[in-house]
């Protein structure tokens, strides 16, 4: 007769509390986000990380978005830095094309902008592979062919609270083959 508990246990039990124990031991349990209370209105820096420029979603040879990862950050006083957190507000975004003005200067030229309700900011709130908070989304900016060298992004978090942060201008470049 065999008295191990281990040996009679089904095969899927055994994997399934060896999975909970290691979500546990590697922080997994860790890195949910409450959705009911989460979201902070007193943005001072906003970052825009490019995951990936996408191409040919409608079977064409230009490209037709942008995946990224915006990261906002509140001073944490006690601590004396930046933290990284989940935005309370909206935001828009804008993509240009850095043109000569009139006078010869340059001048940024906007070729298709997006506005996200804080609705769908909050829903884009996730942790990357490093546990940062960040809001992900990905932005398609339809009909529009961008040709050139490059095309920037610019965004900007309007918290609830009516404050306003802007990031600095991220670089998109686009390949000679489109």
């Amino acid at each position: 007769m065999n008295c191990n508990p281990i040996a009679r246990t089904p095969v899927p039990t055994i994997l399934w509390a060896v999975a909970v124990v290691c979500c546990l031991l590697a922080g997994c349990a860790n890195q949910s986000i409450d959705r009911s209370a989460r979201g902070y209105t007193d943005v001072v820096r906003m970052s825009i990380f490019v995951n990936t420029v996408l191409k040919k979603v409608d079977n064409d040879p230009y490209y037709d978005g942008v995946s990224i990862q915006v990261l906002l950050y509140r001073r944490d006083e006690q601590k004396g830095k930046l933290q990284a957190v989940a935005g309370k507000g909206s935001m828009s975004f804008k993509l240009l094309r850095r043109v000569a003005g009139p006078d010869g200067q340059p001048l940024d030229k906007e070729l298709y902008s997006w506005q996200i309700p804080a609705q769908d900011a909050a829903r884009s709130v996730r942790r990357d592979r490093f546990g940062m908070i960040g809001h992900f989304m990905t932005l398609y900016w339809g009909n529009l062919k961008p040709t050139g060298r490059q095309v920037s992004l610019v965004g900007q978090f309007i918290s609830q609270d009516g404050r306003q942060v802007s990031s600095l201008p991220v670089d998109l470049p686009l390949p000679a083959d489109q």
